[in-house]
């Protein structure tokens, strides 16, 4: 392989790791808004749509800054789907309420 091909494979590899902890956060951010649709689950209240439109944006303008974000977090909890929640944490704590309560 050739120094061009290398740099190709790992660009690949960078592009494929960011667009599988696109797909967690997005499968979190789901689930979360699933449960807040439940009116029998009690821990989880409803979002209105200011706080589902947050959580919207958090997966639609995932970015390299997000996905590093998530691997340092990552090398603390040695877990790859907690580092997610911690991640998704951090950015809903971010926000002044009511939208906080998500």
């Amino acid at each position: 392989m050739d120094a061009t091909a290398i740099k190709s494979a790992r660009c690949a590899g960078s592009s494929a790791n960011i667009g599988l902890l696109k797909f967690r956060v997005q499968v979190e951010v789901r689930w979360l808004q699933k449960l807040a649709a439940q009116a029998a689950i009690k821990e989880v209240p409803a979002f209105d749509e200011k706080a589902n439109d947050y959580l919207d944006k958090i997966v639609a303008e995932f970015s390299e800054q997000d996905a590093a974000r998530i691997k340092t977090i990552e090398r603390t909890t040695n877990h790859d789907v907690k580092a997610v929640e911690y991640f998704l944490k951090e950015k809903v704590e971010s926000v002044p309420c009511p939208a906080r309560r998500v």
